[in-house]
């Protein structure tokens, strides 16, 4: 079943963009804000790989300060500041700007300026300095004198002699330095005075390492800056690359489409944690038996060659139907619909088939078993379990009635066939055994029409979530699935699984529309949130699951009561061993917030270690839940180093349950 798992959002303010440098600055070190994708080497390598470097770091802020930089410049006067508050919490160290200004010959304020001359760390004092960065006149041509600002950076500027400091120019511009050769003799001074080598020798010997933003340009420019661009591109990318820095070029409009999508997003509160290691990790699974989980991937019921996995789709309906069911039992792990989409298209790719195609999914996947069938006019369904060592069959079973009761019909066959598979078998008899099989078992209704519209539901948030909410992916899915729980409320107005349904796809559009900036769109989802979480908790009895109702009575109390204790107190329930697998990591997802002082709880109750607790839980026993990978890019984890780089949590849902 899926849960109230958000993905970091963007904010516009009154459904404004930001100039593109602005949304640039907020998601070069952030790793909440950043695009999840890198569009077009959105860097070569990411920028926030480089930042990482623990130590001291002193940035000269280079700009471009003429008229077709207009947008630009009030982009980097709003979003200095949080670039540099991102910077100090990944680098966990001081960073200290200075800020230079170029134009061109024909300018008021002259070739150069430098309103802020030494590397400062006062926020208030560069923001002082920052309101010096206003337009002139780039006159008389579209060149600017680039050159001369990087020089008077590099040379006059009071760097460090400390090799242990890092030291950065970030260059901004949108055109490039003049030619060599060129010569004008009623401009004389509208010239190149230094040669790129010459810039690239005098930074490499003070360690300096040059990073360029290729800026977008006004309409009134916007022909000269076509005709140049190529120019701009091999001067930066040349400073960069022999300087040991990198380019973000924003003239590609699929760049600045993926910042768009995440620009102004709000500067959120964060609380700082210990690093976390591979040691921490190891050592929660030696205490907890973290692989001992038994582990299913479920395929849409029909060929792999024309397998299709929309939620609606009946061979689909059968899969998220085994799929609940089975994430319903402790000690099962089911892969996400989406990880087996992206599997099953690459055998399809390969030409896979046969006993060949069960082995190299159920490797891929990392899961011990395939369930696999096919929908039939007689009987309706065939499913078969399949193991990963040799692809072969272990239980086949026929089944006639609804899809949602075909996971206990697998189990009962599983559990009277020992001779075929002794762990599965084992596994269905602990299952079916005694109360538990009314327990985990329990069909979400007896009315076909109803079941199909909670499947269709039930697999649209799956899919949605495991999408970037707001993404197009995302809003449709979860459009699909509100539908479908709408349908299911209209038949059966009491049904909590409908209204749980329903209470996460609001509280996902609400989060979709607060990041497009549309705030009363949110308020009306949150309302529609409240609404159906309401019901679900006063109809919740009718569930049989100890731990479904567990989890929406926790829903409840935080989102609609805000009784943070007692929700606590639920989530930490569901965290205990004995529960399914996934609601043991909804508990920990959610107490990782809560503790961390999201969710809108008292500042005295975050308790930072325990935050860091549950975190480690995900990343040990989780690591392929969407949640998990959001902590992984919010906490920057280092492959290389199997360590955490960025040891701070963003209270990302603070304002969205705020909104009444």
């Amino acid at each position: 079943m899926a849960s109230f798992v958000v993905s970091s959002f963007a904010r516009c303010i009154g459904g404004e963009p930001l100039p593109t440098v602005s949304a640039a600055m907020q998601t070069l070190f952030s790793p909440t804000s950043a695009p999840t994708r890198k569009t077009m080497g959105l860097l070569q390598r990411n920028f926030l790989d480089v930042a990482g470097k623990k130590g001291e770091l002193e940035i000269a802020i280079v700009v471009d300060g003429t008229e077709s930089m207009t947008d630009e410049l009030a982009g980097v006067r709003q979003s200095i500041n949080r670039m540099i508050a991102d910077l100090v919490r990944l680098r966990g160290d001081s960073v200290r700007v200075a800020l230079v200004i170029y134009r061109d010959s024909g300018s008021p304020s002259g070739d150069v300026e430098t309103p802020i001359p030494n590397f400062i760390s006062d926020p208030r004092t560069i923001e002082i300095g920052v309101e010096r960065l206003q337009p002139e006149s780039g006159a008389p041509f579209f060149y600017e004198l680039m050159d001369v600002g990087l020089h008077e950076a590099i040379t006059n500027l009071p760097w460090s002699e400390d090799p242990s400091v890092s030291k950065w120019i970030l260059l901004f511009g949108d055109a490039p330095p003049y030619d060599v050769t060129y010569h004008d003799d009623a401009f004389p001074n509208a010239k190149r005075r230094f040669a790129d080598e010459l810039l690239i020798s005098l930074a490499s010997r003070r360690g300096i390492q040059i990073h360029c933003v290729l800026c977008s340009s006004t309409d009134k420019t916007k022909d000269s800056y076509q005709q140049s661009i190529g120019q701009t591109r091999r001067v930066m990318d040349r400073l960069a690359s022999q300087t040991g820095g990198m380019v973000l070029d924003l003239s590609y409009p699929i760049i600045r489409e993926a910042l768009a999508g995440v620009s102004n997003a709000p500067e959120f509160q964060y609380t700082p944690i210990e690093p976390i290691s591979q040691k921490d990790l190891t050592y929660f699974q030696e205490q907890n038996n973290a692989s001992q989980a038994l582990r299913i991937a479920v395929l849409p019921h029909e060929p792999i060659e024309t397998m299709a996995f929309g939620p609606d789709h009946p061979a689909a309906q059968i899969a998220t139907a085994l799929t609940a069911q089975f994430r319903s039992m402790p000690g099962v792990r089911v892969k996400s619909v989406l990880d087996v989409e992206k599997q099953v298209r690459r055998m399809r790719a390969e030409g896979l088939s046969g006993s060949e195609a069960i082995r190299g999914l159920a490797g891929r996947m990392r899961v011990d078993y395939i369930v696999w069938g096919r929908i039939q006019e007689s009987p309706a369904i065939t499913s078969v379990a399949f193991r990963r060592r040799d692809g072969r069959p272990i239980v086949r079973v026929a089944h006639n009635g609804s899809p949602d009761g075909l996971a206990e019909v697998v189990l009962t066959a599983a559990a009277s066939s020992p001779e075929q598979d002794a762990e599965f078998s084992q596994f269905a008899n602990r299952i079916l055994r005694g109360a538990n099989k009314t327990k985990w078992l329990s069909s979400v209704s007896s009315d076909p029409p109803l079941v199909k519209n909670l499947l269709t539901s039930m697999g649209a948030l799956e899919q949605a979530i495991g999408q970037a909410i707001g993404s197009d992916d995302s809003d449709r899915m979860l459009a699909q699935g509100k539908a479908a729980a709408t349908l299911a409320v209209q038949m059966e107005p009491a049904n909590p699984i409908a209204n749980w349904l329903l209470a996460n796809i609001a509280y996902n559009q609400a989060s979709a529309a607060f990041g497009r900036g549309e705030s009363e769109l949110a308020k009306e989802a949150m309302k529609a949130c409240r609404s159906s979480l309401r019901l679900a908790d006063q109809n919740k009895d009718k569930i049989t699951s100890t731990a479904l109702r567990r989890e929406i009575e926790a829903d409840y109390r935080l989102i609609v009561r805000k009784e943070f204790d007692d929700a606590i107190a639920i989530y930490e329930i569901m965290t205990d061993p004995s529960m399914p697998d996934d609601t043991q990591a909804r508990g920990h997802w959610m107490l990782s917030g809560l503790y961390a002082g999201d969710w809108g709880i008292d500042p005295t109750r975050v308790d930072a270690e325990r935050s860091r607790q549950h975190v480690v839980a995900l990343l040990a026993n989780w690591p392929d839940r969407p949640e998990t990978d959001q902590l992984r890019r919010w906490l920057q984890w280092d492959d290389a180093t199997k360590s955490t780089r960025h040891n701070h949590l963003p209270r990302l849902n603070d304002v969205l349950v705020g909104l009444d």
